[in-house]
């Protein structure tokens, strides 16, 4: 299997569809599928590394949903599913990593390992991180302040979250080809999704 750590980059959900992810618009039904899917497809072996799952401290591999996202007009598109092990899950979900750290659930050495880890996979890639993924290793590693942080990430014009939030009703998500619309439509409701 061919990795593809341009994966560790990829844009997340907007924070106006949070709530409202593939696998909770269409079930758990639809997500065990795609995550097998994705699990099979990649002869159980994480989607950025490669590591197979069962050379994993946890034995297993976590889905991921990764999107296209056009930010003009306010439109998720889901790609496809992929199954990362637990450290490049980690690094692409940091901000819930730090979340957890801060709630004493993992230790800062994790945290740490998790950063490092993925900044490894991109350098050996040539792929350059998202701002945030470099501030946070600078902060976490060398100490530095988040203004100082902030500014590196800048002279080193790294990719800044392109995220406006405009009108959070005029954001959309397609899945399979269908169009939900924005939390708290009126499609959304008559299908019993909220």
């Amino acid at each position: 299997m061919t990795t593809r750590p341009e994966l560790l980059v990829s844009p997340s959900l907007p924070p106006p569809l949070y709530d409202f992810s593939p696998r909770k618009i269409k079930g758990s039904r639809w997500w065990s599928a795609a995550r097998g899917a994705a699990e099979h497809d990649s002869d159980s072996c994480c989607y950025v590394c490669g590591i197979n799952k069962g050379q994993t401290r946890s034995g297993r591999l976590f889905g991921h949903e990764v999107y296209d996202i056009n930010y003009e007009t306010f439109t998720v598109t889901l790609r496809e599913v992929v199954v990362l092990c637990r450290r490049c899950y980690n690094f692409i979900h940091f901000g819930r990593l730090l979340r957890q750290y801060l709630e004493g659930s993992v230790s800062q050495g994790y945290v740490r390992r998790v950063l490092r880890d993925g900044l490894s996979i991109l350098s050996r890639a040539n792929i350059k991180p998202l701002a945030m993924q470099r501030i946070h290793y600078l902060v976490l590693e060398q100490g530095a302040s988040q203004y100082d942080a902030r500014e590196c990430a800048i002279r080193e014009n790294l990719t800044i979250d392109k995220f406006d939030p405009g009108d959070w009703s005029q954001w959309k998500i397609v899945i399979d080809g269908k169009k939900y619309g924005s939390p708290g439509a009126k499609e959304w409701l008559a299908e019993g999704i909220l």
